[in-house]
């Protein structure tokens, strides 16, 4: 798969619940798990869940989830296996979203390499690849 992204608001520091993390001790360092969640979700597919397992890649420790709970930008999944991202699916796509993007990328790509090498009427790019 190509470089991954995801989507951050220009104002997000602007934003409330970030102030209200900011003005807590060690704020400065939740405000960077929460910006490291979204990306770690997106990166796993995970649709803005943050398994429990996954705080120390994101540079987080407990504290630092504590004040995300505590002001919303995260919420504790059932069985205290993680968290979920606050509003996570309204301004990031979903997995199947960006699978479906590549998909269409590679069949765009594979259509311009038939195209390219073999001339307009070859049609080879229809054929799924074969399995190794």
């Amino acid at each position: 798969m190509g470089l991954q992204w995801f989507r951050m608001d220009c104002a997000f520091p602007r934003n409330p619940k970030i102030l209200a993390v900011l003005a807590e001790r060690d704020g400065y360092r939740a405000a960077l798990v929460w910006a490291g969640s979204i990306g770690y979700s997106a990166e796993n597919g995970l649709d803005g869940f943050v398994p429990t397992m996954a705080l120390q890649f994101i540079h987080g420790r407990p504290r630092e989830a504590e004040l995300l709970c505590k002001h919303r930008l995260w919420h504790a999944a059932r069985g205290g296996i993680g968290w979920t991202i606050n509003d996570y699916a309204e301004f990031q796509p979903s997995n199947g979203e960006t699978q479906a993007r590549a998909e269409r990328a590679r069949q765009a790509s594979r259509k311009a390499n038939c195209v390219r090498w073999h001339g307009e009427d070859c049609g080879c790019w229809r054929d799924p690849p074969a399995d190794p």
